[in-house]
């Protein structure tokens, strides 16, 4: 799941920002308020609760009683901006008579704010609120900007607190280089238990987040991928991590799948997968290099699809594809090659992935069919593409 958040700048104080700044445990901190209320009789007061909630002249705080005991009645706070008894509507003084406005003084407490609010307490004048952050079953990640980087384990208990289901708020340093696509994290706030299940289009999957790939945006491409295959095909997927698609195809595609990923981590809850969703019978899993696995389809007989998903290099693996196929094309079974990749945004994407297929491939390619995925960032998309293997010989 990714959860969006209304990204606006926090404006803060020095004075009271260093207060809330040496607060270690948010849970704890108190902001004090004072409001102007007045005193209603106990039968008037849903008649005027509402009058007042219509003009928004009422005290309003997610979880916050409004509404106090009063050894005279109800006491019933106003809204923060209302200061003199002339903003008070004339329907109201005219169901409750008299009215004498008096300051009531309180506390407010993470449960008042909402998550947006609760960290424009604390975070400085120019800094940016957290916009966004994935969560993968238990686990809260999100990317931070460098100037958030002081206040990080207070961005982690503000998620925590108001998501009751996050148990672990972690952030990705650096980026992604290893061979095996897992990301190192720092554990801003929770426990540091990074196994976890998640729950897609109907799916379960278990992974532990510190050892394998995984990112929730790509829930939308794993459905409409799958959506383009027959019924009852053959399917290689070379990177497939921890099996979405490889789990979708034999779901509801009755597909056989050749499923591999170089990490080890990856085959191990590839399997789990398989058995957790009940395709073991249909899904052969396998713990290979991506060039080899390729090879070794074509080797046994073809497929009638080949994934290749990982945008950043994948592309560069086309070279097991054209040597699979003509080394076997004879005997094996041609496929529609699809692999994922990355491009500017100001490219003409048609014409720069082709010439890069082209180069990773050795051999002339007439057409590619492109696809935009997603936004990666201002100047990146994500690219779906796809050939059919047999134009690779349409010169022969």
């Amino acid at each position: 799941m990714f959860c969006e958040l209304r990204p606006y700048y926090c404006r803060k104080s020095s004075h009271e920002f260093q207060n809330f700044f040496m607060i270690e445990d948010l849970s704890k901190y108190q902001v004090p308020k004072t409001f102007q209320s007045f005193v209603v009789p106990p039968e008037k007061t849903g008649e005027v609760i509402k009058l007042l909630r219509k003009c928004d002249k009422l005290a309003n705080y997610p979880g916050f009683r409004n509404v106090r005991e009063d050894p005279n009645g109800r006491r019933i706070l106003l809204a923060e901006g209302v200061k003199d008894i002339s903003e008070i509507p004339d329907e109201v003084k005219n169901i409750v008579g008299s009215i004498e406005l008096s300051p009531f003084d309180t506390f407010l407490d993470y449960h008042n704010y909402t998550l947006q609010d609760l960290m424009k307490l604390f975070l400085p004048e120019g800094c940016v609120i957290p916009s966004s952050f994935e969560t993968i079953g238990h686990i809260a990640r999100l990317n931070l900007l460098p100037e958030q980087q002081d206040y990080k384990k207070l961005i982690g208990q503000a998620i925590l607190l108001k998501n009751p289901v996050i148990k672990t708020v972690v952030s990705k340093i650096g980026t992604i280089n290893n061979v095996y696509r897992s990301m190192e994290l720092d554990v801003l706030a929770g426990d540091p238990n990074f196994e976890t299940e998640v729950k897609q289009s109907g799916f379960h999957f278990k992974l532990d987040f510190s050892k394998v790939y995984w990112n929730s945006r790509l829930e939308g491409e794993h459905d409409a991928l799958v959506s383009t295959f027959n019924e009852n095909a053959i399917v290689a997927d070379a990177m497939c991590g921890i099996g979405p698609f490889a789990v979708r195809a034999a779901k509801k595609k009755n597909c056989k799948v050749y499923a591999n990923d170089l990490n080890p981590d990856s085959y191990k809850w590839l399997q789990v997968n398989a058995e957790l969703n009940h395709v073991a019978d249909k899904i052969i899993c396998s713990n290979l290099d991506a060039r080899e696995f390729i090879v070794k389809i074509f080797e046994n007989g073809g497929c009638d699809y080949i994934i290749m998903n990982l945008p950043k290099i994948a592309v560069e693996f086309l070279d097991a594809v054209a040597e699979g196929a003509q080394k076997y094309k004879e005997t094996a079974r041609m496929p529609i090659c699809i692999f994922h990749t990355f491009d500017g945004k100001d490219e003409d994407h048609e014409a720069s992935i082709l010439a890069r297929a082209v180069k990773a491939l050795g051999m002339p390619l007439a057409r590619l069919n492109v696809h935009k995925v997603r936004d990666v960032s201002p100047g990146k998309d994500m690219f779906r593409c796809s050939f059919d293997v047999r134009d690779l010989f349409n010169d022969e």
